[in-house]
């Protein structure tokens, strides 16, 4: 029996840049989290990283929540999504969100975390 593995959401602020990574599932039971992390930052955040390298599955609300860390940011601003496992690599281009988000293959060095 595989185990499944623990949903987890981390975070940190260098440089006037939100790091978040999400491990586990990024759906509606992890999306409360993030949004609390989200509403404790200032509004002039200078951008979001958010490592997805350790998330196996999301949902559409955690899709939407992407677009609501690009919409937190001033314009200008992005939101860079990073490590995304090929399907939710998949689920992000369909729904044409790489057209707003900043989408790079690397993973965030895990010695940040």
């Amino acid at each position: 029996m595989a185990h499944e593995p623990t949903n987890a959401v981390m975070h940190y602020i260098r440089s006037n840049v939100l790091h978040l990574k999400v491990r586990g599932s990024m759906t509606y039971v992890t999306v409360p989290e993030l949004a609390s992390i989200l509403d404790l930052q200032p509004p002039d955040l200078s951008g979001i990283d958010i490592d997805l390298s350790e998330v196996r599955y999301i949902d559409s609300t955690g899709l939407g929540f992407l677009l609501v860390l690009q919409q937190h940011l001033a314009p200008g601003a992005r939101c860079t999504v990073s490590g995304c496992r090929n399907d939710v690599h998949l689920a992000i281009r369909r729904l044409n969100l790489d057209k707003v988000l900043t989408l790079i293959e690397e993973a965030v060095d895990p010695r940040d975390f």
